[in-house]
């Protein structure tokens, strides 16, 4: 099973294949799907596309059929975060050394995301781009 990152899902839904996910998430990236989806938008067609919300609540109830969830509790979370601290990752990166945890608590065979740049400073798993 793969683990899905909000870039790689935003990137199937732009190149019309969000039917085809199938995999692991945190339920957070359902959060961060509708925000970008409905705030500064994505990329399609050469153009940026801004989904109003009542269609991104649809999509995201979607994407719930369709995906299995994995969350930390919290002392999963404050050992991650002891971590980060340890590394010294701070800002946004905070989200994506979660999405690793998660990732390899869900046993995940890879991450399927497009920025591999925030990922790849401490991540053992295989970074991928959605099959497609």
């Amino acid at each position: 099973m793969n683990y899905w990152d909000t870039s790689a899902i935003i990137s199937e839904l732009a190149a019309g294949r969000l039917a085809t996910i199938k995999g692991v998430t945190r339920p957070h990236t359902l959060a961060e799907f509708y925000a970008r989806t409905t705030g500064k938008g994505f990329a399609a067609g050469g153009k940026t596309i801004r989904l109003q919300a009542p269609l991104a609540a649809a999509r995201v109830k979607q994407l719930v059929k369709q995906l299995a969830f994995v969350e930390l509790d919290a002392d999963e979370t404050a050992e991650t975060l002891e971590i980060a601290g340890a590394d010294g990752i701070a800002g946004g990166r905070t989200h994506d050394i979660l999405h690793i945890a998660a990732a390899n608590k869900s046993k995940a065979e890879a991450i399927f995301t497009y920025n591999e740049k925030d990922f790849e400073p401490f991540c053992d798993l295989p970074l991928k781009h959605p099959p497609g």
